[in-house]
């Protein structure tokens, strides 16, 4: 069966997007008549979703996709716009569901755009065009005017970043309720102050680091959505196709995928140029966390990205108690809180957390969240070896087969792509970056697994790849462990007949790889063709 909507005159198609889809039986499509459609929260589903990387909260979702088989979601071009923080598609429990044919944006731009003025020992003026981003200013906190109500410096931080040199600063405003641990950058403990000259930020007293943006220097924050939605989550599902899906402004990633089988991901573009606000995604384009199966990206084009345009990896969790069978892990990073990577049958595999060898292997036989989303406790049948507490636990095995191929992608901070399975990364376009590709474990801060059975990378065109700040077009390593003494966690990496252009730091550095091949790659820039100050003719690191 087809189920048609057509663009009429109501104001808000949630309601009937929501109908529609509790008419669909296996097998059928919701089709969209080519035209505009908005969509609000009234009418959306309020439904509480773990998401990896993000925020586990209340999401207030328009397609909500759960438990559903063998369905197709056509928007034949159509344009589907967004308003009020909402969650746009969730794919939960379901199989054989294919998402096609639209464009994504929202009502208002979910980004401001300031210029860092002058400062000086006692704060420093940010320059906010109150036409743009409204904006009041209540007991030192800086308060935004939103679509449909405020975004408020007391409940929340500002994450300030600078996207050409790809620098960020967290702003705290007035009696930010936000906590500063944990942060993956520096921060600045503020008053906001209208005076005369202009919009002051005055320090207090216990402020550590001034601001690290020169005069002049354009910076731009997410005023919608934080870490609370994504614009597609595929959550324990399988088989499901993304296709000819183009956003010109989306909150929070693109794709944010866990513990899903199979997904293929064809003409997923953004449109920079439809609104002309230089960011088009406030988060990762594309994001994977212990997926399985195969994963397949091609033929798309994404740029102007506020985080890594690819990011792919595992997660690691801490062992805290070891009582017979029952073994209770911690999450490491706030952002995965409540989120549970284990199933059952999974095998987990230990790890010392100083030599990274692995120490023992275990079968899940079950898994709950407890302790307020922040400890896992899982029933487990030890297979072999032991696991002891202060270890780290991995699920190895539950790592996709990747193909990323005949893809352009511009400005951007990294592609980020790891895992125990067959990786093949091949004609390409990238430019203007942070680092063409990032083959990483990040156990340090992220916990997030990433040793490399057997990567790939071959006829990629690269170009500008340092623009954005990084240290190389190609980094191989573990985070946080000394480059000479890096424990070998990867298997084989491979680097071949790619073309290197416009190299301002280091091509390759790579550390921690039992068998670096690198081989018939050109270089254009003569003094670049080394890698950490070995020929490019090494074949192993």
């Amino acid at each position: 069966m087809i189920l048609t909507i057509s663009p009429k005159e109501n104001t808000n198609f949630t309601p009937v997007v929501r109908e529609a889809l509790e008419k669909l039986n296996d097998g059928d499509c919701l089709k969209f008549e080519s035209g505009e459609y908005h969509f609000y929260k009234e009418g959306s589903l309020t439904k509480f979703l773990a998401v990896s990387n993000n925020s586990a909260c209340d999401k207030h979702i328009v397609f909500p996709i759960i438990n559903m088989n063998n369905i197709t979601i056509d928007g034949c071009g159509s344009s589907f716009v967004f308003h009020d923080v909402t969650f746009p598609f969730a794919v939960v429990g379901s199989e054989n569901v294919e998402l096609k044919g639209f464009s994504v944006d929202t009502g208002i731009t979910p980004v401001g755009t300031f210029r860092v003025g002058r400062s000086c020992e006692e704060g420093f003026y940010l320059e906010i065009d109150k036409n743009k981003s409204p904006y009041r200013i209540e007991n030192g906190a800086l308060i935004f005017k939103r679509e449909n109500g405020e975004r408020s410096g007391i409940d929340e931080k500002f994450a300030l970043i600078d996207t050409e040199n790809w620098g960020v600063q967290y702003l705290f405003t007035g009696d930010c309720r936000s906590s500063h641990d944990n942060l993956p950058a520096k921060f600045m403990l503020t008053d906001a102050q209208e005076r005369d000259d202009g919009l002051f930020f005055k320090y207090r007293s216990n402020n550590v680091y001034p601001i690290r943006f020169s005069e002049g220097t354009t910076v731009s924050s997410t005023l919608d959505g934080g870490r609370k939605t994504d614009v597609i989550l595929l959550s324990h599902s399988k088989n499901v196709k993304i296709d000819n899906v183009k956003v010109r402004r989306g909150i929070g990633m693109g794709v944010i995928a866990q513990l899903t089988e199979n997904i293929e991901i064809n003409s997923f573009k953004t449109d920079e140029n439809f609104h002309g606000e230089g960011v088009t995604l406030t988060a990762d384009a594309l994001h994977f966390v212990n997926c399985s199966g195969k994963l397949d990206i091609h033929d798309s084009e994404i740029s102007y990205t506020k985080d890594d345009v690819i990011n792919i990896h595992g997660m690691y969790t801490r062992v805290i108690s070891v009582a017979n069978d029952l073994i209770t892990v911690k999450i490491g990073h706030q952002e995965q809180y409540f989120f549970n990577p284990y199933l059952e049958n999974d095998i987990l595999d230990a790890v010392d957390m100083q030599t990274f060898e692995y120490t023992g292997k275990a079968r899940v036989i079950s898994s709950s969240v407890k302790n307020d989303g922040k400890e896992i406790e899982i029933k487990a049948e030890l297979i072999s070896g032991r696991i002891c507490e202060g270890e780290l636990l991995e699920n190895t095995k539950r790592m996709p087969d990747v193909h990323v191929h005949s893809n352009n992608f511009y400005h951007y901070p990294n592609m980020r792509i790891s895992g125990g399975g067959e990786i093949l990364i091949e004609n390409n376009a990238l430019e203007c970056a942070t680092s063409a590709l990032l083959a990483k474990d990040l156990a340090k801060y992220w916990f997030e697994s990433g040793r490399i059975r057997n990567l790939v990378f071959k006829n990629n065109r690269m170009k500008n790849c340092n623009a954005l700040g990084g240290s190389a077009f190609i980094t191989i390593d573990l985070d946080g462990a000394d480059k000479r003494r890096t424990p070998k966690i990867h298997d084989r990496i491979e680097i071949s007949n790619n073309v290197f252009e416009g190299v301002k730091n280091k091509t390759i550095d790579a550390a921690g790889v039992k068998e670096l091949v690198v081989a018939n790659n050109v270089f254009l820039d003569s003094d670049a063709a080394e890698i950490d100050g070995v020929a490019q003719a090494a074949t192993s690191l």
